[in-house]
Parts: structure tokens; sequence; C-alpha cells
């Protein structure tokens, strides 16, 4: 699970399987310069699906350094991983 104040990249990316109206988490590198910190945590209702997926552990909240759109984004908790920066 996420917490505020860590930073975080995009690992994957929800794309349309083979199957019809079927999706996928497909393992991405698309968005690998890109570095975010989380904003927010929330956990989703439990049991519910969406596009034939699982809801996943938690909803985060972003502000990517990169991106074009200045305000924070909300993310699948399975889109992203977490940075992990030695403490010295």
């Amino acid at each position: 699970m996420f917490k505020v104040g860590d930073l975080v990249k995009r690992v994957k990316v929800l794309q349309n399987s083979t199957k019809s109206d079927s999706f996928e988490w497909v393992l991405s590198d698309a968005y690998k310069d890109d570095i975010g910190i989380v904003l927010e945590v929330e956990a989703p209702y439990s049991g519910e699906k969406i596009f034939n997926l699982s809801y996943p552990e938690c909803f985060v909240k972003v502000k990517w350094q990169k991106r074009h759109i200045n305000s924070p984004i909300w993310h699948w908790g399975e889109e992203l991983g977490a940075i992990n920066i030695e403490k010295k």
C-alpha cells in the first residue's frame, strides 16, 4: 500500500485484451522518465468490479513531475510502483 509522500512511477497500463469487453494490466515503460509524489490514498469498496477486473487495493492521487496537466491525477494502485530511495 502507498503512503502520502511516497515517490512513484507508472509501471502498468490498462489494455483491451484479445477477448471482447475484457481488459488486462500490461507492463509498460512508456512513462519510465516521469516521477510523481503521492498526495492522497483511498481504499475502494471491496468486491466491486469494473472492466471485468477486480478493484485494486487502493486509488492513488499523484502529482507528476513532467505532466502537461498541472493538476494531480488519480490512478489505480496497480498502475504504480514505488521508487525506493536509499537513506544514508
